[in-house]
């Protein structure tokens, strides 16, 4: 089977996983969707429910405030309305009113009047004269209440004057009872069913929804004038999923065929430019490669088995170019070792020969160079000793540098050199090889210093070499600190060769020197040069 054709047949194989993928992830999508919205719209018919309830209890409030705040109620309760039972308190008043209870109570709780359209003693309701009188004055109270497995809306007033003033004469109570055909009126208003459970509520949440066959059901919490769970209120529709089941199928199944038909043609028409033309190229450029061996192959695609002779091909000079590396780096490793071998016999020859002067400034003189050819030694050699050639770890230079260093003359008095490379250990920078050696030289010539200047006339010395990668700037300072007599004056004066060579290197480096006294006392030296993390290129040193 030619390349292409199994290109195709795996994308055809491919495209057929994806889409039933697709299908079940999306009808998956879908019906969670679908649920969401069941889940929603049935609550908001549960605030619809709860709406209508509290419009019919403000409604009954009213009526309520109009006995309560009668003045002839008021005189009632005073004892000066002796007729006001016969005239106002009849069957056919109340049952104009729909009024499944009245009750009117005095202050100190006992009943005064009280009638139920059944003709039963309710105890729920006799319990209504435990709340005084004066906690009604301002808003009254309103809501629900069970007796047995009744349910009533209540609505109870202080009884005053008719502006509203007092001393309140006691309260009175009027109920609506949660009956059939007021549960039936809410349920044409709202287009589902309802009905009401009294009992104990068993479930945690105050609404709780469940799905059972083609309904859905959402059961609400009702508390009553106490804030205490009174029973239930279940809210009863048709699930839209069968409702609009059969047009809602048509159209996910429309729009996700179309959906894949648009997909395959698209994936065909980018497979056959990106891949297909390509490979029909590579066949023609691989015949003129057998036509012509010695002309070079330049690739632009794959096609059929030809991918075979292709990977032969490149395998061949992967190994080629494989054994010249190796054979690069095994020489380079050598020419640093002899590198390294060199200095080292002409820091030896440096060392004998200022041992046949006694001239101090030529013996200095001699002993400087060969600190500094150590330096550089010091360089080829963990270049050699490492497998990368190419690059050299920032912090195992500077542990190098500070740990190999030696000053011209052995210090009078006891110095302390530490370092504090801790900032730098988290980080992966690398140094090139030019980096490396400058960076050598300025460290060494800093080190001298320190040794040779700062501590005249002290009786110890300390000297500290820290670093720390600054993520900001992309850049590492390095400092050099002791605790030496500090830095004199040096406005005007010709700077030495050491630090003259420190300020050439840093430029080379394009980094900044800047050395001063410390408030407390000795030298800082800080050299900030730019550097990035591993896998970034780092600037190289500019030209001497």
């Amino acid at each position: 089977m030619s390349q292409r054709k199994k290109i195709i047949f795996i994308f055809s194989i491919t495209s057929f996983v994806l889409f039933s993928v697709a299908m079940l992830l999306s009808w998956g999508f879908f019906l969670h969707s679908l649920y969401n919205m069941e889940e929603v719209e049935i609550t908001e018919h549960s605030r619809r429910i709860e709406k209508l309830i509290q419009d019919d209890l403000v409604q009954f409030d009213r009526i309520t405030i109009d006995w309560a705040y009668w003045d002839d109620t008021w005189n009632y309760m005073a004892g000066k309305n002796e007729d006001f039972e016969a005239a106002n308190c009849t069957i056919s008043t109340f049952q104009n009113l729909g009024l499944g209870a009245f009750y009117v109570f005095n202050t100190n709780g006992s009943i005064r009047y009280s009638y139920t359209s059944d003709g039963k003693r309710l105890e729920a309701f006799e319990q209504l004269g435990t709340i005084q009188p004066g906690d009604m004055i301002t808003t009254g109270k309103r809501g629900l209440l069970r007796e047995g497995d009744s349910m009533y809306l209540i609505a109870g007033r202080s009884i005053l004057h008719n502006d509203g003033d007092g001393p309140a004469m006691g309260s009175l109570w009027m109920a609506w009872r949660l009956s059939e055909s007021r549960l039936m009126r809410y349920s044409n208003l709202l287009g589902f069913t309802i009905t009401i459970e009294p009992g104990e509520w068993v479930q945690l949440s105050e609404h709780y929804i469940k799905r059972q066959g083609y309904q859905l059901f959402m059961t609400i919490k009702l508390r009553d004038i106490y804030n205490q769970t009174m029973g239930t209120l279940t809210l009863g529709m048709e699930r839209t999923m069968y409702k609009n089941g059969i047009k809602v199928l048509k159209n996910f199944s429309y729009t996700m065929v179309s959906a894949l038909i648009t997909i395959s043609i698209l994936l065909y028409i980018l497979l056959k430019k990106q891949f297909l033309n390509p490979l029909k190229k590579l066949s023609q450029q691989l015949a003129l490669r057998q036509a012509s061996p010695e002309k070079p192959l330049f690739l632009r695609g794959i096609q059929h088995d030809e991918i075979d002779e292709l990977i032969i091909a490149f395998n061949g000079l992967t190994e080629q170019l494989v054994a010249r590396i190796q054979e690069r780096e095994t020489l380079l490793h050598e020419i640093y070792h002899r590198v390294y071998n060199n200095l080292q016999i002409m820091a030896s020859m440096l060392q004998l020969q200022s041992s046949h002067y006694e001239n101090p400034e030529t013996v200095g003189a001699i002993l400087q160079g060969r600190r500094r050819i150590l330096a550089i030694a010091h360089i080829q050699r963990l270049l050699y000793e490492q497998e990368d050639i190419t690059r050299i770890s920032l912090v195992d230079c500077l542990q190098t540098i500070v740990g190999s260093f030696e000053p011209e003359e052995a210090p009078a008095i006891p110095i302390q050199l530490s370092e504090d490379f801790s900032d730098l250990q988290e980080q992966h920078l690398f140094l090139s090889l030019e980096q490396a050696v400058s960076l050598s030289l300025i460290l060494s010539e800093l080190l001298s210093n320190c040794y040779a200047h700062a501590f005249a006339g002290r009786e110890s010395g300390a000297i500290l070499v820290k670093s720390k990668y600054i993520e900001v700037t992309k850049s590492v300072h390095i400092e050099v600190l002791d605790n030496g007599i500090g830095m004199q004056d040096t406005e005007g004066q010709k700077k030495g060769l050491g630090l003259e060579l420190v300020e050439i290197l840093v430029d080379q480096l394009q980094g900044s020197f800047t050395i001063k006294a410390q408030v407390d006392g000795g030298t800082r030296a800080l050299v900030a040069m730019p550097l990035k993390h591993s896998g970034s290129e780092a600037p190289r040193p500019a030209e001497n």
